[in-house]
Protein backbone atom coordinates (compact mmCIF):
# COMPACT_ATOMS: atom_id res chain seq x y z
CA UNK A 1 0.00 0.00 0.00
CA UNK A 2 2.90 2.34 0.65
CA UNK A 3 3.91 2.12 -3.02
CA UNK A 4 0.50 3.21 -4.25
CA UNK A 5 1.40 6.94 -4.41
CA UNK A 6 4.54 6.15 -6.42
CA UNK A 7 2.57 3.96 -8.82
CA UNK A 8 -0.12 6.64 -9.23
CA UNK A 9 2.49 9.33 -9.93
CA UNK A 10 4.20 7.07 -12.47
CA UNK A 11 0.97 6.38 -14.36
CA UNK A 12 -0.02 10.05 -14.21
CA UNK A 13 3.30 11.05 -15.78
CA UNK A 14 3.03 8.24 -18.32
CA UNK A 15 -0.47 9.35 -19.32
CA UNK A 16 0.61 13.00 -19.54
CA UNK A 17 3.57 12.08 -21.76
CA UNK A 18 1.23 10.23 -24.12
CA UNK A 19 -1.17 13.17 -24.56
CA UNK A 20 -1.23 14.95 -27.84
CA UNK A 21 -2.02 18.45 -28.96
CA UNK A 22 -3.24 19.73 -32.29
CA UNK A 23 -0.96 22.23 -33.96
CA UNK A 24 -1.45 24.46 -36.97
CA UNK A 25 1.39 24.85 -39.44
CA UNK A 26 -0.28 27.85 -41.09
CA UNK A 27 2.33 30.28 -39.76
CA UNK A 28 4.99 28.18 -41.52
CA UNK A 29 3.19 28.40 -44.86
CA UNK A 30 1.57 24.97 -44.73
CA UNK A 31 -2.23 24.77 -44.54
CA UNK A 32 -2.10 21.79 -42.17
CA UNK A 33 -3.29 20.83 -38.71
CA UNK A 34 -1.84 17.74 -37.08
CA UNK A 35 -1.69 15.96 -33.75
CA UNK A 36 1.75 15.76 -32.15
CA UNK A 37 3.04 14.96 -28.64
CA UNK A 38 2.04 17.71 -26.21
CA UNK A 39 5.62 18.83 -25.51
CA UNK A 40 6.77 18.91 -29.16
CA UNK A 41 8.70 21.95 -30.36
CA UNK A 42 8.43 23.28 -33.91
CA UNK A 43 11.39 24.74 -35.77
CA UNK A 44 11.63 26.08 -39.29
CA UNK A 45 14.66 26.28 -41.53
CA UNK A 46 14.18 28.10 -44.79
CA UNK A 47 16.77 26.52 -47.04
CA UNK A 48 17.43 27.88 -50.51
CA UNK A 49 15.65 25.09 -52.39
CA UNK A 50 13.27 23.87 -49.73
CA UNK A 51 11.60 24.70 -46.45
CA UNK A 52 12.32 22.30 -43.57
CA UNK A 53 9.83 22.22 -40.71
CA UNK A 54 10.89 20.05 -37.78
CA UNK A 55 8.56 18.88 -35.04
CA UNK A 56 10.47 17.20 -32.26
CA UNK A 57 10.47 15.92 -28.74
CA UNK A 58 11.94 12.87 -27.04
CA UNK A 59 11.58 9.89 -29.42
CA UNK A 60 9.71 11.97 -32.00
CA UNK A 61 11.49 13.95 -34.71
CA UNK A 62 9.30 14.59 -37.73
CA UNK A 63 10.57 16.55 -40.70
CA UNK A 64 8.35 18.14 -43.34
CA UNK A 65 10.27 19.19 -46.45
CA UNK A 66 8.62 21.15 -49.25
CA UNK A 67 9.54 19.87 -52.69
CA UNK A 68 9.65 21.91 -55.87
CA UNK A 69 8.12 19.42 -58.29
CA UNK A 70 5.07 19.56 -60.53
CA UNK A 71 2.11 17.72 -58.97
CA UNK A 72 1.78 15.40 -61.95
CA UNK A 73 5.30 14.01 -61.41
CA UNK A 74 4.95 13.04 -57.74
CA UNK A 75 4.53 9.34 -58.55
CA UNK A 76 7.93 9.31 -60.24
CA UNK A 77 9.34 11.42 -57.38
CA UNK A 78 8.18 8.76 -54.89
CA UNK A 79 9.73 6.06 -57.09
CA UNK A 80 13.01 8.00 -57.11
CA UNK A 81 12.88 8.40 -53.33
CA UNK A 82 12.16 4.67 -52.91
CA UNK A 83 15.03 3.81 -55.24
CA UNK A 84 17.39 6.13 -53.35
CA UNK A 85 16.45 4.60 -50.00
CA UNK A 86 16.69 0.99 -51.23
CA UNK A 87 20.05 1.68 -52.94
CA UNK A 88 21.63 2.67 -49.63
CA UNK A 89 24.13 0.05 -48.41
CA UNK A 90 22.44 0.06 -44.97
CA UNK A 91 18.94 -0.62 -46.36
CA UNK A 92 17.37 -3.91 -45.18
CA UNK A 93 13.74 -4.05 -46.36
CA UNK A 94 10.47 -2.22 -46.96
CA UNK A 95 8.07 -2.84 -44.05
CA UNK A 96 4.89 -1.19 -45.37
CA UNK A 97 4.07 0.57 -48.58
CA UNK A 98 1.16 2.47 -50.13
CA UNK A 99 0.67 4.88 -53.03
CA UNK A 100 1.95 7.87 -51.01
CA UNK A 101 4.87 6.40 -49.12
CA UNK A 102 6.56 3.61 -47.25
CA UNK A 103 8.21 2.51 -43.99
CA UNK A 104 11.61 0.88 -44.22
CA UNK A 105 14.21 -0.84 -42.06
CA UNK A 106 17.93 -0.20 -42.24
CA UNK A 107 21.07 -0.74 -40.15
CA UNK A 108 22.59 2.04 -38.10
CA UNK A 109 26.36 2.45 -37.71
CA UNK A 110 26.42 -0.26 -35.01
CA UNK A 111 24.51 -2.75 -37.17
CA UNK A 112 21.29 -2.40 -35.15
CA UNK A 113 17.98 -2.28 -37.04
CA UNK A 114 16.35 1.16 -37.11
CA UNK A 115 13.31 2.39 -39.00
CA UNK A 116 12.22 5.41 -40.97
CA UNK A 117 9.57 6.41 -43.47
CA UNK A 118 8.90 8.64 -46.43
CA UNK A 119 5.46 10.01 -47.26
CA UNK A 120 4.41 12.50 -49.92
CA UNK A 121 1.55 14.91 -49.29
CA UNK A 122 -0.11 17.09 -51.94
CA UNK A 123 -1.39 20.48 -50.72
CA UNK A 124 -2.65 22.79 -53.42
CA UNK A 125 0.53 23.53 -55.39
CA UNK A 126 2.87 22.26 -52.66
CA UNK A 127 4.32 18.76 -52.36
CA UNK A 128 5.65 17.85 -48.92
CA UNK A 129 7.89 14.93 -48.10
CA UNK A 130 7.40 13.82 -44.51
CA UNK A 131 9.99 11.63 -42.80
CA UNK A 132 11.59 10.88 -39.47
CA UNK A 133 14.95 12.55 -38.97
CA UNK A 134 17.74 10.61 -40.63
CA UNK A 135 20.17 11.63 -37.89
CA UNK A 136 18.52 9.40 -35.26
CA UNK A 137 17.57 5.76 -35.02
CA UNK A 138 13.90 5.06 -34.32
CA UNK A 139 11.94 1.97 -33.36
CA UNK A 140 9.16 0.78 -35.61
CA UNK A 141 6.59 1.98 -33.03
CA UNK A 142 8.11 5.49 -33.00
CA UNK A 143 8.10 5.67 -36.81
CA UNK A 144 4.50 4.49 -36.96
CA UNK A 145 3.51 7.21 -34.48
CA UNK A 146 5.16 9.92 -36.58
CA UNK A 147 3.65 8.56 -39.79
CA UNK A 148 0.23 8.41 -38.12
CA UNK A 149 0.51 12.15 -37.39
CA UNK A 150 1.12 12.74 -41.09
CA UNK A 151 -1.63 10.38 -42.29
CA UNK A 152 -4.19 12.01 -39.98
CA UNK A 153 -3.17 15.60 -40.77
CA UNK A 154 -6.02 17.80 -41.91
CA UNK A 155 -5.68 20.31 -44.72
CA UNK A 156 -7.03 23.72 -43.74
CA UNK A 157 -8.14 26.09 -46.48
CA UNK A 158 -6.32 29.42 -46.62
Amino acid sequence: MRYLPVVLIYFSCFAACQMEKTISLQEFGLPLEMSVPHNAKIMEMDLIVTKDIEIKTNGYYLQLLTLSVPLDTTISVLENIRHGVSSDADFITLIEENENGFIFEKKDETGKSVYNFRHLMHLDSIVIMAKASDSMGFSLAQVRKMRKSVLQAKVKPN
